[in-house]
């Protein structure tokens, strides 16, 4: 794990990006957040494991003094957001889990992770990245001439040794739906309303199992990535989650 930006003062944020994504995605949270609160990107580098991922993120706060924090993730970073909260509760005030699950990859995913990971290692990274780009999106926002040019960036910056890293980190996630349904804290559960893979009914349903969970969808031509795609609604429902005492 790997502090790639931090900005401004104040209660602090952590944003934990998706698979294949670094700060980029979130960066109007961190523009429009950051004014309020001290906001940090954390990235996965593709650790040994989502545990392994939480434990070295909570030894980088350590480092920083930090003892209370508040805790989002989208999808890959969605599971380390939630074994960060379950592993360290009195870290963690509240957390907000967007366009990610809590039930463990059935073994179809399963096979699906270790074939993507073979086709990344017989060094056909654009393949698979044409592939993986309009499963993460909305349609409109593949047609988006500003908005995918900077996603595809991002993806082809970060390239396919760290995918087949993460990719390997996620095959032996556990469900954590029994844990969560146990977790006394606030959680949102937010997600774009086209989302292909984690569709508004599973966020509902993820909400739903949390005592004090709260589910939002993002309405309109959203994908997986809301905080891309639609930036604003997505900064203004985590400002209003975490400024509700």
């Amino acid at each position: 794990m790997r502090i790639e930006l931090e900005r401004g003062q104040g209660d602090t944020l952590v944003l934990i990006p998706a698979l294949l994504c670094d700060s980029e995605m979130y960066h109007h949270q961190v523009e429009e957040l950051g004014r309020r609160r001290r906001v940090l990107v954390i990235r996965s580098d593709g650790e040994e494991s989502i545990p392994s991922a939480a434990d070295e993120l909570v030894d980088l706060l350590k480092k920083r003094a930090l003892r209370r924090i508040d805790i989002a993730g989208t999808s890959m970073g969605g599971y380390i957001a939630q074994e960060v909260a379950l592993r360290y509760p009195a870290l963690v005030n509240r957390m907000i889990l967007m366009d990610t699950r809590a039930a463990a990859d059935t073994l179809e995913a399963r096979d699906t992770r270790e074939t993507v990971i073979a086709t990344l290692e017989a060094g056909r990274f654009q393949s698979v990245l044409d592939g993986f780009l309009p499963k993460i999106l909305s349609q409109q926002s593949l047609e988006d001439d500003k908005l995918f040019p900077r996603v595809r960036a991002m993806c082809q910056r970060l390239g396919p040794t760290l995918m087949a890293r993460q990719h390997r980190m996620m095959l032996d996630r556990r469900d954590t739906r029994d844990a969560l349904s146990a977790w006394q804290k606030p959680v949102l559960c937010l997600g774009g309303a086209q989302d292909q893979l984690t569709p508004p009914a599973m966020m509902r349903e993820l909400a739903d199992l949390i005592p004090h969970g709260r589910w939002s969808v993002i309405p309109g031509n959203v994908g997986h990535l809301a905080a891309m795609e639609a930036p604003l609604a997505v900064s203004r429902q985590i400002a209003a989650f975490l400024e509700q005492r």
